[in-house]
């Protein structure tokens, strides 16, 4: 007889259950914490790039309203529409304008002695002003009692003002063409803010006869940013590409910006957070301004996702975005389920232990004969096959089993793996649609500015790489907006989609792109092509609306509908730049206007 120790069969079974399931329970868990973790920052990472790209959209959007404003002022003025005599007709359509765009300060219009008429949104009470100054005369400020009619009370009247001699006025007399200005302390209030000017012309080109301008002020630029911003934990800021600070999100309940014009840098900041994001652009050198993957910054023991990038507004206007958050508060409640489930997984394994403890002690009992066997089987290997040729008849049923539902596990597995297949085929599909449906223009579905703008940086590189010329022809329709009041928006509208089917039959060549940039301003992009070619495209273009015969309103330069163009060239050893590429070709259309539309110029070659 065997005088080694024997042991209780429900003993030699669930000793090693119970390591196994503890082992596996704590490694799957320490695995799904891992790999839960990495993807926890992917998803992190992603949120803050989709939380400034949102904020982003929105300053561009803002910036692009006061550049429109300053455009379009300075169009009616060119089209006869905005008389400076009388006054009141002028300062009616300023307050008009300014009740329409809640986020601008000042939409002005300098006149060419000295003068001024300003519509304004108060910093503070949001209310709107009317603001006068005649020549040689006080700078006086109205409160607007009643929007609808215009109705006024004095509430402040200050020094004798001349806009001849501001920063705002001089910049768009000086240049000759509309564009932003410096950040400027108002005299009209105790607040900072920065804007854009355009010289005003008559018909003829005849000027400056005066400047429009539309402010943004500082504080209402914090504001914007704090509204965009609300809810989440960490701040948004907009700076100079100097690391001049503009606005941040923490501004927004200050009566008036506390940003001095001379303490703007953002190391000298109060908030720590401004200053570690300065810290982080110092040590970064000369080798990087804008980042637009998060970076982790630590202020004050706390970690943050820092996501830097340039803003090229409307008008030339560049800037750094910033948006910082606070790491703990994106994902720190899943950080405790993650805690939580990691108990649970711990504490259903324990459960599982405890029943599989009360089910071997009924089993030893019922098995006691058959207990080798029984331990050789829970001690066998996953994925294997029982044997099926043993001398127990309910061993070999369980084997026989066993080895079946095996097979139909391995072909639900190959199923279920050719599902996954065909779905990420569809995904894959669907995302490529997407990726098209959103580089269109909705109105005309041909390529948009977006899309236009990196085709166009592609076509210059290529060009300078294989010195070849690349032409542009900047294009939009001869008095559209008479024609939109003559036939309404939706003629306007198949107006423009008219234009852009002619524009796509231009595209000859597969680099050739045909894009709308705005309105009814439309783009001829043609890689490979000199100025003779782009003549015989421009000329052929003038003609193929022609032959369209779409009646023009009354009052318009034709009877029927014309375009103008402006044609520009850049040959291989061009030192300009895509974007001075198409300001040529701009500065060209505004001559073929000038000129008397329908027509095109090209002013260098």
């Amino acid at each position: 007889m065997s005088t080694r120790r024997a042991y209780p069969l429900r003993w030699l079974l669930l000793v090693p259950a119970i390591l196994v399931m503890l082992g596996m329970a704590l490694g799957v868990g320490a695995l799904s914490w891992r790999a839960a973790r990495v993807s926890s920052e992917s998803v992190e990472q992603r949120l803050v790039e989709e939380i400034a790209s949102g904020v982003e959209q929105h300053l561009q959007g803002l910036l692009r309203s006061a550049h429109d404003v300053v455009q379009e002022n300075a169009g009616a003025f060119r089209l006869g529409l905005l008389p400076l005599e009388p006054p009141s007709q002028l300062q009616q359509r300023l307050l008009n304008q300014i009740r329409h765009q809640p986020h601008l300060t000042f939409i002005s219009v300098g006149l060419p002695d000295g003068g001024l008429i300003s519509a304004s949104r108060h910093p503070v009470d949001g209310g709107l002003r009317l603001i006068t100054a005649e020549r040689g005369g006080p700078l006086t400020r109205y409160r607007v009692l009643d929007e609808g009619s215009g109705r006024t009370e004095l509430e402040d009247r200050g020094d004798p003002y001349d806009s001849r001699s501001l920063v705002w006025y001089q910049r768009a007399a000086q240049s000759g063409e509309l564009g932003w200005y410096p950040v400027v302390a108002y005299r009209s209030y105790a607040s900072l803010g920065l804007g854009l000017s355009a010289p005003l012309r008559n018909a003829q080109g005849k000027g400056p006869l005066g400047v429009a301008g539309a402010d943004l002020g500082l504080v209402q630029l914090s504001r914007f940013l704090a509204a965009r911003f609300a809810g989440r934990s960490g701040l948004a800021f907009v700076a100079e590409q100097d690391g001049q600070l503009l606005a941040s999100s923490t501004e927004a309940d200050a009566q008036y910006t506390p940003i001095r014009l001379d303490h703007r840098q953002l190391a000298q900041q109060a908030d720590p957070r401004l200053r570690a994001v300065a810290d982080w652009i110092g040590r970064q050198g000369n080798r990087t301004e804008a980042t637009n993957r998060p970076v982790k910054l630590q202020v004050e023991g706390r970690p943050y996702l820092l996501n830097l990038r340039e803003v090229r507004g409307a008008g030339g206007l560049e800037l750094l975005q910033g948006v910082l958050l606070e790491e703990d508060a994106l994902l720190g409640s899943w950080r405790a389920q993650a805690r939580w489930a990691l108990i649970w997984v711990l504490a259903l394994a324990l459960l599982a232990i405890g029943l599989l403890f009360a089910l071997l002690t009924r089993l030893v009992r019922e098995l006691d004969t058959l207990g080798q066997a029984a331990s050789g089987l829970a001690l066998g290997q996953g994925g294997v096959r029982v044997p099926e040729d043993g001398p127990i008849l309910e061993l070999r049923r369980l084997g026989a089993l066993f080895n079946h539902m095996g097979v139909q596990v391995q072909r639900s597995l190959s199923t279920l793996k050719g599902e996954v297949s065909t779905r990420s085929d569809e995904l894959a599909l669907a995302q490529a649609e997407l990726q098209r449906q959103l580089a269109l223009d909705s109105l005309t579905q041909i390529a948009n500015r977006g899309r236009f703008e990196e085709e166009l940086d592609k076509a210059w590189r290529r060009a300078q790489r294989q010195s070849q010329a690349l032409a542009l022809l900047v294009l939009d329709v001869d008095a559209f907006k008479l024609y939109n009041e003559r036939h309404g928006q939706v003629a306007g509208d198949t107006l423009l989609r008219g234009l852009a089917e002619l524009l796509e039959g231009m595209q000859r060549r597969p680099d050739d792109l045909a894009a709308r940039l705005s309105a009814d301003r439309f783009v001829l992009l043609l890689p490979g092509t000199d100025p003779q070619g782009a003549a015989q495209e421009a000329e052929e273009l003038l003609l193929r609306v022609r032959s369209r015969g779409w009646p023009q309103a009354p009052g318009a330069p034709a009877s029927t509908v014309s375009i103008s163009i402006g044609v520009a060239i850049a040959w291989p050893d061009d030192v300009d730049s895509p974007a001075g590429l198409l300001q040529r070709a701009e500065h060209s259309l505004a001559a073929a206007k000038s000129g008397g539309r329908n027509r095109w110029v090209c002013l260098s070659a």
